[in-house]
């Protein structure tokens, strides 16, 4: 009775297994180009318009690499400007995720920001909030070589703050022991 029914709302034979198979493949290929661009939007809307300081970029390089290759098998089975859209928005996101990846990544302080905004012609938020949207608005993707020097440029920073500490425990230790090397 069910497989009449499902038949009858899919328009075909009951008694046609192959046709039935067909729409019923055809009908999950539908549910999951739907359940994927309803989370797309949810995600990508996420990522964009949350705090930038507050985004893990990492994770989000990582969703959009799932998110590719399921519309990769979509598009392998499904041809429609539907699948073509979103392969567009995925293929665009995972083009611009190093850029983001690297920004969250980079330990960047508010003298960085302050330049990357100059950079960018847009004034430097005074509390840093700011999204990733903004970001690409006000024109990240353009500036790309500039972004990279400026992340570049703060990871030099850390490093050498991280060095000093280094040095600096080393320095204490090692005063520490010249200075009981006299006692008896």
């Amino acid at each position: 009775a069910a497989r009449r029914r499902h038949a009858r709302l899919l328009g075909v034979d009951p008694d046609d297994g192959a046709a039935l198979a067909a729409a019923r493949d055809a009908f999950d290929r539908a549910r999951t180009l739907w359940t994927m661009v309803e989370r797309w939007d949810e995600d990508s809307r996420g990522w964009t318009r949350e705090a930038f300081l507050a985004l893990d970029a990492r994770a989000m390089r990582r969703d959009v690499a799932l998110y590719a290759r399921g519309v990769g098998n979509l598009r392998r089975t499904t041809s429609n400007a539907v699948v073509d859209r979103l392969w567009d928005l995925v293929t665009e996101a995972a083009r611009r995720a190093p850029l983001a990846v690297a920004l969250a990544a980079a330990e960047l302080d508010r003298s960085h920001w302050a330049r990357l905004f100059e950079i960018l012609g847009e004034p430097c938020p005074p509390d840093l909030n700011f999204s990733l949207e903004q970001l690409w608005r006000a024109g990240l993707a353009d500036a790309e070589a500039d972004v990279f020097d400026v992340c570049r440029s703060a990871q030099a920073a850390t490093a050498a703050r991280e060095a000093r500490r280094c040095l600096d425990g080393l320095i204490g230790r090692l005063e520490g022991d010249i200075g009981s090397d006299g006692d008896p």
